[in-house]
């Protein structure tokens, strides 16, 4: 009888046992009736099996934008149905923050689309909360080129420049020196004209830090033009790294002419003699657009100017040799278009050339008839004069002559 009862005794202990066990495994699986706290990366309590389950998460589709983007956010691992708030903020500036609540479907998934602001924000952090699920964080960055250098160059992109000519192509050459976040960033190269109007923006998506661009762009109007490298695309005044100015002039004007010719020698009456000639006429030109050619006039008849080089100054030369004064005129053509021929203002482009390389025609007068047969038995009084085409005569002298006879004297 007794034996009877410690059976029976073992017999219920042993159910009591297996009940316990079965409650036990009931709170920890997670039955309706009890919850057990688990910790995942954003702590959840789970009431379905959460155990079996991975932690919620929330994620972005890009982990860079532009400002004003669209970004896309997605949620998996919340349980179907549930309620999940999300709450998207700047939290370095706290400029700027944005909230939605959503719900989960069956398969515990969501997905939620909203604009940035068009500002700069370095950096969001985007936190969802979910009743049951617990919490899930991300975080993705906006603009986030922190520093970079821009330096105006003529066409070739190497060249500095700071002034250029109505039509000419400039070039903007930009360094990204620093990148916050995750090391990818959106750089904006913006051209502005004098009316301070942008004229164009070139973005370069993705640039990494230490990349160099160069973007060519043709200015259209005269005046003080910008440039700007910027970490945002309306490159408000916090949002420009650097900028530079450079001038852009409309040449309507003939370039400066100026003609040399060397020093005429003293006691010449203004006039290079045969030892002197030819005469050497040299001209050169200057201009913002260049100089294309140089040309010249001798008293109204076109002459060659030859040897001509460079194109700001442009120099050539030409030669002078006949007896006569020349009125020399020169002008030159510039490279603009439409191009511009002649002489501005202030130029030394006419000169005045006298040369006589010819020598003057001399006559002599004898004082008296000769004394016998031609010939002079006494002293005879000879009178030169001349005449020159040219420079005229210096002067003319008179002799007695009273030498030897000679038959040539």
């Amino acid at each position: 009888m007794r034996g009877r009862s410690l059976r029976r005794a073992r017999t219920i202990g042993g159910l009591i046992g297996v009940l316990m066990a079965g409650i036990v495994a009931a709170a920890i699986l997670g039955g309706s009736s009890y919850a057990y706290p688990l910790s995942f990366s954003g702590s959840a309590t789970d009431t379905n099996l959460s155990f079996l389950s991975a932690s919620p998460t929330i994620s972005s589709d890009q982990p860079d934008y532009f400002p004003g983007s669209t970004v896309t956010l997605t949620g998996t691992g919340w349980d179907s149905g549930e309620s999940v708030q999300l709450f998207v903020n700047d939290d370095e500036g706290k400029t700027w923050s944005y909230s939605a609540d959503v719900v989960a479907d069956s398969s515990g998934e969501f997905t939620l689309r909203f604009d940035l602001p068009t500002t700069f924000v370095s950096l969001y952090q985007v936190t969802a909360t979910g009743a049951t699920s617990g919490t899930a964080r991300t975080s993705f960055t906006d603009g986030n080129v922190t520093a970079a250098t821009i330096a105006v160059r003529k066409s070739d992109c190497t060249t500095a420049g700071t002034s250029f000519i109505l039509g000419d192509v400039a070039c903007a050459h930009s360094s990204i020196t620093t990148i916050s976040g995750n090391q990818v960033g959106d750089a904006f190269v913006q051209w502005v004209n004098p009316s301070n109007t942008v004229a164009s923006t070139v973005t370069h998506a993705n640039a990494s830090q230490g990349d160099s661009f160069n973007d060519s762009f043709t200015p259209n109007a005269a005046g003080t033009w910008t440039v700007k490298v910027c970490s945002n695309n309306s490159c408000n005044a916090n949002q420009t790294l650097d900028s530079k100015t450079f001038t852009v002039v409309s040449d309507t004007t003939p370039p400066t002419v100026t003609v040399t010719t060397p020093a005429v020698p003293g006691g010449q009456a203004g006039f290079f003699n045969a030892t002197q000639a030819p005469v050497t006429v040299s001209v050169s030109a200057d201009d913002v657009s260049g100089v294309t050619n140089l040309s010249c006039t001798d008293n109204g008849s076109p002459v060659t100017v030859g040897g001509q080089a460079g194109s700001s100054p442009r120099t050539g030369s030409f030669q002078l040799s006949s007896d006569g004064t020349h009125s020399v005129v020169c002008v030159a053509t510039d490279g603009f278009s439409p191009a511009n021929t002649g002489a501005a203002g202030g130029s030394s482009n006419t000169a005045t050339v006298k040369i006589d390389a010819t020598a003057p025609s001399v006559n002599l007068t004898f004082g008296r008839t000769p004394d016998h047969a031609g010939w002079y038995t006494s002293s005879v009084l000879i009178s030169a004069s001349g005449t020159d085409g040219g420079s005229g005569i210096n002067n003319c002298t008179s002799a007695a002559y009273g030498g030897q006879d000679n038959a040539s004297a």
